[in-house]
């Protein structure tokens, strides 16, 4: 795991994680430490930082404070901005506990760094989390790299290392996000930090118009939202994880624990029913963990510039160059040709729309959920239960508040998505026509509908 090579990383320190970093701005001194060639892949056997472009820098295993200073002009932009940010969309609060995630690339250390510099506003207690998707040689010395950066700011640090393959974005995203939610429910944080910026935001926003989808789907990334529902586990909430933690002390020092629960063989699978049991039980009591992203309105090159400045330890991605991956296709072919050919400022345009579309769709999600709950009754049939919607009050609206007022009905039943091609077929035949009694169709995750009197009835299926 990334804390065994952590250990070999730092056998050279005076206790586990007691590394520094410093860089000065002008220096000719020689020491072991030094990494001449930053494009390479090298790591010291001792301990090592990458950095975020080619200048030399040090590492000090001793102990010493990293050089003191008021901060860069645009450093103090940066975090004027993502003050500012934080206060008008009302995203994190005072004293709160916040985990950020972190994967030790420049957007997520950008993010980590600027936190650090905002506590003494506003008294966070931060959390570093790592997912390790195991998907490469070198993930358990990036988790290392990202363990050396918590233990010299000062904050507990979280892993994760997914057991058995993820491989894919979907079912690497639904991981990683039921990672993070039950590291935090587990050690009390109540909101979750992601890098997201403006530039993922955009590439999101197109890939989810090349799929084909409604105004939901284009909204893409929002700046605040309940991280965690049934919903998203979506390919299976029982992905074998090892969780390993960190705890930073007054001296400077980590105490390393397990996981109470989270500890499972690669090759075994729990009993689905007790762990479904214990798992189901354990959504019902817990609070909700929202997910923030407060970089939303920061470029990518913004906060290349950052690292570049400032010289933080980054750990560059190689998988952000493959073009077999679309989003890189995105990022590194379509934008670029779309600027050129086009619109130069096509960045922020994109960027401009998917605000107002959060804008919208927030506010048709809310109409349509007062609509539907007016319209809406559960029960049971004998055992089974059943959810209830009568139709009649929604056939005299307009066709985009009926599609959104019967996807909400069926999804908060089924806990599964409900493309349009489904919706569609169901407003088609219910609601633009006459339907005949006992009409049954059936539905994601395992889901019976059935049209009786006016009315949809939804029941799981034996």
């Amino acid at each position: 795991t990334g804390f065994d090579a952590f250990e070999t990383l730092s056998t050279n320190m005076h206790s586990l994680y007691a590394a520094n970093v410093f860089i000065p701005q002008t220096s000719k001194r020689k020491s072991p430490f030094l990494l001449k060639n930053l494009n390479k892949r090298y790591i010291n056997p001792n301990r090592s930082f990458r950095c975020s472009n080619k200048r030399q820098i040090w590492i000090n295993s001793m102990g010493s404070s990293p050089p003191s200073g008021q901060g860069s002009e645009e450093e103090i932009r940066l975090l004027s901005k993502l003050n500012k940010s934080i206060q008008t969309r009302d995203l994190l609060q005072q004293h709160q506990k916040v985990l950020v995630a972190t994967s030790g690339g420049q957007d997520s250390i950008s993010l980590l760094f600027l936190l650090n510099k905002l506590q003494h506003k506003w008294f966070w207690k931060i959390g570093v989390v790592h997912c390790d998707h195991q998907w490469s040689g070198s993930s358990r010395l990036q988790a290392a790299h990202v363990a050396q950066i918590a233990s010299y700011l000062g904050f507990d640090y979280y892993q994760a290392v997914a057991t058995r393959d993820v491989s894919g974005e979907t079912s690497a995203r639904a991981w990683r996000y039921q990672a993070l939610h039950r590291i935090a429910r587990s050690h009390g944080y109540s909101a979750i930090v992601t890098a997201h910026t403006s530039s993922d935001r955009i590439e999101t926003l197109l890939l989810n118009l090349f799929r084909g989808t409604g105004l939901h789907g284009l909204l893409s990334l929002t700046w605040k939202r309940p991280i965690f529902n049934e919903r998203e586990l979506g390919f299976d909430p029982f992905v074998p994880t090892h969780m390993k933690s960190s705890r930073h002390i007054s001296n400077k020092e980590m105490i390393r624990f397990e996981h109470p629960f989270e500890e499972h063989n690669r090759d075994s699978r729990p009993i689905v029913n007790e762990e479904e049991i214990r798992f189901k039980t354990l959504i019902q009591e817990c609070n909700i963990v929202t997910l923030i992203r407060p970089l939303l309105e920061f470029t990518r090159v913004e906060l290349r510039e950052y690292c570049d400045h400032e010289k933080l330890p980054i750990w560059p991605d190689p998988s952000n160059f493959s073009l077999e991956i679309k989003r890189n296709k995105i990022r590194h072919q379509l934008l670029p040709f779309l600027r050129k050919s086009f619109q130069p400022g096509i960045d922020r345009s994109l960027a401009r729309w998917a605000e107002i579309l959060q804008g919208e769709d927030a506010f048709l999600e809310d109409l349509c959920e007062s609509i539907r709950k007016q319209s809406e009754y559960s029960g049971n049939n004998g055992v089974i239960k059943t959810r209830k919607l009568d139709i009649s009050s929604i056939r005299g609206l307009h066709i985009a508040i009926q599609r959104r007022v019967i996807k909400q009905f069926v999804e908060s039943f089924s806990n599964k998505s409900l493309g349009f091609d489904h919706v569609e077929h169901l407003r088609v035949t219910c609601i633009a026509q006459p339907c005949r009694n006992g009409l049954h169709f059936s539905l994601p995750g395992n889901v019976d509908l059935e049209y009786v009197d006016n009315s949809f009835v939804l029941c799981m299926k034996q």
